[in-house]
């Protein structure tokens, strides 16, 4: 277990402390409306059968396991931030804290967060686990200083399919992702994480659920031309934002849309209340027919038979041409 975390006693005296808040006073208004306790507490352990992540509850919220506001949904992208720190328990003077801090791209809402006090080794593993366990979610990692081991473990030792690769200054007229993995942190790249997650929380396209995030988003300050957070601790909220630029620069343009549903998988009578739903009145009496009625090639099973029924014929010919018995006969 680690030591308890110090944080200002009330949201409104971290915000008056800080004396150049990094957000104003509507946007942490609405990064408060949106905190609420995790729904789970729990750890991400790998069934030694099916060989996939799941996640072990607890009943006692701890604040050295994963909180949790959301399972993962199918068909959802989830994007992740992780800020590396050593860490170590068992010293007197244990370090800074690790954090791993995962998004749901479609909602834009904070799915989970861990934080705990843990080796580069321990919190490569754990990331590779979580990540997984969010439908391999792109996990977006500082390469500074101790994050080049958190990034070459995740590539040679757990073979993690799905690394942020780096986008630079992400002005380039080309959208397409560079071919290194992990996020260098310069003053440019820091203050365009910043940039991007402060936009996000204008226009109410992020969601905070954690207490703690708020917390230290209410530490940060802006000094000269970057901000800062020179009490307490900053790493839940770096991980944040790592996720989050990652999502803003990775995420698909077209995510996981729902489809119109194709008349080839319905009956005449569900093709024809889809029509309904959608375009308000019953369809004409020709267009109710089923796409396959009209030209069994339409499908792809359809003319898979098509093709081969087609062929099989010829071969009959062929064969009876040259009075060659029929093998295929009673078939």
């Amino acid at each position: 277990m680690s030591g308890a975390r110090s944080f200002p006693s009330t949201a409104e005296e971290a915000f008056v402390a800080t004396g150049n808040p990094a957000f104003s006073e509507d946007e942490m208004r609405y990064a408060q409306s949106t905190q609420m306790e995790p729904r789970h507490w729990g750890m991400v352990e790998l069934n030694p059968v099916t060989k996939k992540p799941e996640m072990k509850f607890v009943s006692r919220p701890d604040p050295d396991l994963i909180q949790v506001w959301e399972m993962p949904q199918p068909h959802t992208h989830y994007f992740a931030g992780v800020d590396t720190a050593r860490g170590n328990l068992e010293t007197k003077n244990p370090g800074d804290f690790a954090a791993i801090v995962v998004w749901n791209a479609e909602t834009g809402a904070q799915a989970a967060r861990y934080a705990a006090r843990v080796s580069p080794e321990t919190l490569s593993e754990m990331a590779s686990l979580l990540g997984r366990f969010y439908n391999d979610a792109c996990l977006n990692v500082e390469i500074n200083g101790l994050g080049y081991v958190i990034m070459r473990e995740l590539r040679d030792k757990w073979f993690y399919p799905n690394q942020y690769r780096w986008r630079g200054r992400d002005d380039r007229a080309e959208l397409k992702p560079g071919t290194v993995y992990g996020f260098e942190t310069t003053m440019r790249s820091r203050n365009m994480m910043f940039s991007l997650f402060r936009m996000a929380l204008y226009r109410k396209d992020v969601v905070v659920k954690d207490k703690a995030l708020v917390q230290q988003m209410m530490a940060a300050k802006q000094e000269a031309w970057r901000w800062e957070i020179n009490v307490g601790h900053d790493d839940i909220f770096f991980a944040a934002i790592l996720g989050w630029i990652a999502c803003e620069q990775m995420h698909p343009l077209r995510p996981c849309s729902v489809k119109a549903p194709k008349n080839v998988l319905m009956t005449a009578e569900e093709y024809a209340a889809a029509q309904i739903s959608i375009l308000g009145q019953a369809p004409a009496a020709e267009s109710a027919r089923l796409t396959f009625e009209v030209d069994h090639s339409s499908t792809a099973m359809g003319a898979l038979l098509y093709s081969g029924n087609r062929h099989l014929s010829l071969l009959e010919g062929w064969e009876k041409r040259r009075k060659i018995p029929n093998r295929l006969a009673g078939i």
